[in-house]
């Protein structure tokens, strides 16, 4: 295929095409311009691969996220940070382990003029999305298509135990209902663009941490095998109540189960 062919296709866009929010860039500044966009995204897919779901070029659970340090692109230019910037959100899940990593991920949005950071996600994963960092921005995010959520039979009782009493599956778990309003669950309503959700958990439940106190071993295998089934439960009732509640809305979302 010769450049002509892109010339007509380059000159209606400006940035990367974006149908649900899109933006301008400009060109003028931006690394190859005289490229089409459709070859300058090649180039950006072989520097930004694909395959890094992790925010953090460590563990996800550790350190902070400085963007700056993982992609020589972004030392180019403004024009070409933030164009490839946008990208990246663009194509990519991020997956955020705890408070930490979705403060340090909402500060790297906050660098892009205006929403225009926020606006850009598509697809998220968050392992303790209640927190208010978590939450704060789950729906900042609003242009969310996949929404990945975890949930933690220990955060699903109504007793307030320390988490490593083994015992504590074995006693009252909270309702769909109950879990929706602790979670604040009705709020993934009004996210307009959303089209899936996972609800993630652990097939095997554990609490103890200490082996070798009190029989605690036993204690939490034991509660862990009667208690799986009834946590599976409690997250089936869950997502018929968000299918249903999207219905309500006029909205047609997939919500699935995902243990893992």
């Amino acid at each position: 295929m010769s450049y002509i062919t892109f010339q007509e296709p380059r000159r209606g866009l400006d940035g990367y095409v974006d149908e649900i929010d899109p933006y301008a860039v400009d060109n003028s500044q931006i690394i190859f311009p005289n490229l089409p966009i459709e070859l300058r995204e090649e180039i950006y897919s072989y520097i930004l691969p694909l395959h890094v779901r992790s925010i953090n070029p460590l563990d996800n659970e550790v350190g902070d996220i400085l963007y700056d340090k993982l992609y020589n692109i972004f030392h180019v230019n403004y024009a070409t940070r933030f164009d490839a910037g946008l990208w990246y959100l663009l194509t990519h899940e991020f997956e955020l382990g705890n408070e930490d990593s979705c403060t340090a991920f909402s500060r790297f949005l906050k660098w892009f003029p205006g929403k225009q950071g926020f606006r850009r996600i598509r697809r998220l994963e968050l392992r303790k999305f209640w927190t208010k960092p978590s939450m704060d921005l789950i729906f900042r995010c609003e242009n969310t298509l996949t929404l990945k959520l975890w949930f933690y039979a220990s955060d699903f009782t109504l007793d307030p135990s320390p988490k490593y009493d083994g015992r504590m599956i074995a006693r009252d778990l909270m309702t769909a209902e109950e879990a929706a309003r602790n979670y604040s669950l009705a709020r993934l309503f009004r996210m307009r663009n959303l089209e899936r959700i996972e609800l993630k958990w652990f097939r095997l439940l554990r609490y103890c941490t200490n082996d070798y106190e009190h029989g605690m071993y036993m204690a939490w295998l034991d509660a862990s095998r009667r208690g799986e089934g009834e946590f599976r439960e409690r997250m089936e009732e869950l997502r018929n109540w968000l299918s249903s509640g999207f219905a309500a809305a006029g909205r047609r979302v997939l919500v699935e189960l995902a243990p893992v």
